[in-house]
């Protein structure tokens, strides 16, 4: 063992929120025969998600969030479905399916965005150096000379040490002020194919292409 660490890492605060998040959706849909054999099913999806902010700062000038955490209220799903029974004996029948679609909320961003934004070091306040220049910095900035350190009781800063150090340090979660949820456009083809009475085989392609995702 020496006094040349090569990473720190240390939690402090209670961790101790919260969120909640309030979903809404509406949804219509219809089906259209518009000939033999070949059915379309349109349908629309609305949704909007009121998503948990940040809680009062009690270290404002900490805090590196500078605007609310955004609600989501432009989450618009067209869909469209289609199915074709090809010879209208029910035996041979290709379908496909296409349309916008939202991820939900995980809920854990939320909580990580309250506890460490930097504004509230009593719920959370973490470090992850990983250098023994910025690790001695640290300590020395806190008057502890780890040069001096006992390798049998390595020192540890306390809640109020690691609140004093600079932002810089920190691990740091927030939400960008244009926060919006995932969206994937969708769509499948299947082809199905009864073999026998009660046995039915089936291809299916499916392909999910991810936009407005923020990470």
């Amino acid at each position: 063992m020496d006094r040349t660490p090569g990473a720190y890492t240390q939690f402090a605060g209670s961790g101790a929120t919260t969120p909640h998040k309030h979903a809404y959706a509406w949804y219509i849909q219809d089906e259209w025969r518009v000939g033999r054999g070949l059915t379309l099913s349109p349908g629309f999806r609305y949704e909007m998600t009121l998503l948990p902010d940040y809680l009062p700062a009690t270290l404002p000038s900490r805090r590196f969030a500078t605007e609310s955490i955004p609600d989501d209220k432009e989450m618009y799903g067209p869909r469209m479905g289609l199915a074709w029974d090809v010879r209208q004996n029910a035996k041979t029948v290709l379908r496909a399916a296409a349309g916008i679609f939202y991820a939900p909320p995980y809920i854990t961003l939320w909580e990580q965005a309250q506890v460490f934004n930097g504004g509230n070091p009593e719920l959370g306040k973490s470090i992850n150096l990983t250098n023994i220049t910025d690790i001695r910095n640290a300590f020395q900035s806190q008057d502890v000379n780890l040069n001096n350190a006992n390798l049998g009781a390595l020192p540890v800063l306390s809640s109020e040490q690691l609140g004093r150090l600079p932002n810089s340090t920190a691990q740091v979660y927030f939400m960008e002020p244009d926060f919006k949820l995932a969206r994937s456009f969708q769509y499948r083809v299947a082809l199905e194919q009864e073999l026998a009475r009660g046995w039915t085989a089936m291809i299916d392609y499916t392909t999910i292409k991810i936009g407005r995702a923020h990470v």
